[in-house]
């Protein structure tokens, strides 16, 4: 089975120093404080354990969070690619960490974004809209600000319960939208199986239904009867017959 990671941080917004609150540029020299990761949550696809590290013991959830992500064939969260391993990235650097391996990587949001015509993408309202059993939660975010200046175990201890509920809702999320991404990482090249294979769940459940046809060849197209989603042979199986003119 292919190690699917769901991840998800949780970071403390900035300090800055202004005069005004309209918008303006804020210079980098107005930065009193910078932002940093509180938390990270993770867990993997067929088990309910989800793991947690804090800025308390950095280090180690660095480590952690390093770990999952070599790990994992394929990584998934909701604005995964642009702001969740991009702050790993961010911390990796500042701490002089090795490099993060490349991975394939399933980004919810963008999938909610190129597919659907949903008025929002947020977590919150997507979980609500599709009644999903695992609903993400809500913090006030902004009460992050004072772990700057003081500890507050009592804060931490409830995001890392938020954020570990944002996991199971990107869980959730992913398998709701999984059968439509068209480009999903193709999980039949981790089977084992002599069978035909869905390269979306790895089901071998799997039903010919009619042609798919691109400009030069005709394969035969197959639909999953366990996830729903739809696949074609890697080469040809029908009589070829060379197309004397294609689209230029």
């Amino acid at each position: 089975m292919p190690n699917i990671l769901f991840l998800d941080l949780e970071i403390a917004p900035m300090i800055v120093s202004v005069y005004s609150l309209k918008n303006t540029y804020i210079s980098p020299e107005n930065i009193i404080h910078d932002s940093f990761i509180i938390c990270g949550c993770w867990k993997w696809a067929n088990s309910r354990k989800v793991y947690s590290g804090t800025y308390k013991n950095k280090d180690k959830m660095l480590s952690d969070l390093h770990s999952a992500v070599t790990e994992a064939d394929i990584i998934v969260g909701h604005n995964v690619k642009n702001f969740d391993l991009k702050w790993l990235n961010t911390e990796m650097i500042n701490c002089k960490g090795m490099p993060l391996p490349k991975t394939h990587v399933v980004d919810t949001l963008t999938a909610f974004r190129n597919l659907t015509r949903y008025p929002s993408k947020s977590m919150r309202y997507l979980a609500h809209k599709l009644e999903l059993n695992n609903v993400k939660s809500s913090i006030d975010m902004g009460e992050t600000r004072y772990l700057h200046f003081k500890d507050n175990n009592k804060l931490l201890k409830k995001l890392v319960a938020y954020c570990k509920q944002d996991v199971r809702t990107t869980e959730s999320l992913y398998y709701a939208v999984r059968p439509y991404i068209t480009n999903h990482p193709n999980l039949a090249t981790m089977s084992n199986s002599d069978k035909k294979t869905c390269p979306t769940c790895m089901s071998t459940n799997l039903y010919n239904k009619g042609l798919r046809r691109t400009s030069t060849m005709t394969y035969r197209r197959f639909q999953c009867l366990d996830c729903g989603a739809w696949s074609r042979e890697r080469i040809s199986s029908t009589p070829y017959v060379k197309p004397e003119l294609v689209n230029c």
